[in-house]
């Protein structure tokens, strides 16, 4: 038993894009800000949704796509924004601070 010849048909299967590939069209700014913020694709990918999270992964902000996010009335510290794109899902971090 376990002896013997084995084979097996593999088929190949395409690669999905690299993270940093799929991070490189998108960009955040300004960052750090004191609670505006604005982001852009390069591509032209549709966003669908926009969340924020906390540095302990609590969602304190999800909305509709728009080019402009006010975290205005979060407190200062880090944190994750995460924009669903049409082809893509882009996290950065982003600081909110006073100055």
């Amino acid at each position: 038993f376990g002896r013997g010849v084995w084979s097996a048909n593999l088929t190949p299967v395409l690669a999905a894009p690299s993270l940093e590939d799929a991070q490189e069209g998108w960009k955040i700014f300004p960052n750090p800000s004191t609670g505006q913020y604005h982001w852009m694709s390069s591509t032209g990918e549709e966003v669908l949704e926009v969340n924020v999270y906390s540095p302990t992964g609590l969602k304190v902000f999800s909305g509709s796509p728009s080019t402009t996010l006010d975290l205005k009335n979060l407190s200062d510290g880090i944190y994750v924004m995460e924009i669903k794109g049409s082809r893509t899902v882009f996290k950065q971090p982003i600081i909110k601070s006073r100055e």
